[in-house]
C-alpha cells in the first residue's frame, strides 16, 4: 500500500503539495475515475478537473523520468508541464506502450518554485486521449 493513504489531510495540505503552487492539482479537482494511481510507478496520484489531467507524483524519480500506464497521449496533441516549473512542456516518449516523462532540470526546478517542491510534483495533462 502507498505511503500516501498513511497521510493525514494535514500533512498533505502542508507538507506535500505546498498548496500555493499545486493548488490548482487539488483545489475543485476530483480524483480521475479512469485511473487513481498509477500501478507502474505506484507513488503516482491522479486528479481531474475539467478537461485537464494532475499526476502527483510523491517523490524525485532516481532516474529523472516516470513511466507510466495511465494516461494514454497523442504525440502530437498532448502537452505535459510541471506545476512551478518554468521549462515549458516536458519532453515525453510514448512510442513502446506507457508514456515516459522527462523531468526538468532540478536545480531549475528548484530556483522556480523557491524551495516549495520538495516532497511532491505535479504533471499537468492537456489533451490526453482517455479524458474521460
Amino acid at each position: 500500500m502507498s505511503q500516501f493513504r498513511n497521510y493525514s489531510v494535514f500533512d498533505i495540505n502542508h507538507r506535500i503539495f505546498r498548496l500555493s503552487l499545486n493548488g490548482e492539482a487539488i483545489y475543485s479537482s476530483s480524483p480521475w475515475t479512469t485511473c487513481q494511481n498509477d500501478t507502474r510507478e505506484g507513488d503516482v496520484w491522479y486528479t481531474k478537473k475539467d478537461d485537464i489531467i494532475y499526476g502527483i507524483v510523491l517523490g524525485w524519480p532516481e532516474t529523472d523520468s516516470v513511466t507510466l500506464s495511465c494516461p494514454i497521449v497523442d504525440l502530437i496533441g498532448t502537452t505535459i508541464t510541471m506545476l512551478g516549473s518554468s521549462e515549458g512542456s516536458l519532453a515525453f516518449d510514448a512510442n513502446s506502450g506507457p508514456v515516459q516523462i522527462q523531468f526538468p532540470s532540478m536545480s531549475q526546478l528548484q530556483r522556480d518554485c523557491n524551495g516549495k517542491c520538495n516532497y511532491g510534483y505535479v504533471l499537468k495533462f492537456e489533451n490526453l486521449l482517455n479524458i474521460q
